[in-house]
């Protein structure tokens, strides 16, 4: 309940979560709350939502370590 998918996404048990999925993938939630999780075809972040203003920050640490996702 509460949930919120951008893309294909199912949830049991889990509340509060948002996602985002590009196109032929789903998301599937099992026991989790709060969430935030982004799937693209070259990486996926999953993050609490306290944290969602370090996002950026977590990008930019990702491009650093993989040049190739940039």
């Amino acid at each position: 309940q509460g949930n919120v998918f951008k893309g294909e996404g199912v949830a049991m048990d889990a509340e509060g979560n948002l996602t985002f999925a590009e196109s032929g993938h789903c998301v599937a939630l099992l026991g989790v709350k709060d969430l935030i999780v982004v799937q693209s075809e070259d990486a996926t972040m999953v993050c609490h939502k306290d944290y969602a203003q370090e996002v950026k920050a977590l990008a930019q640490e990702v491009a650093r370590k993989r040049s190739d996702l940039s």
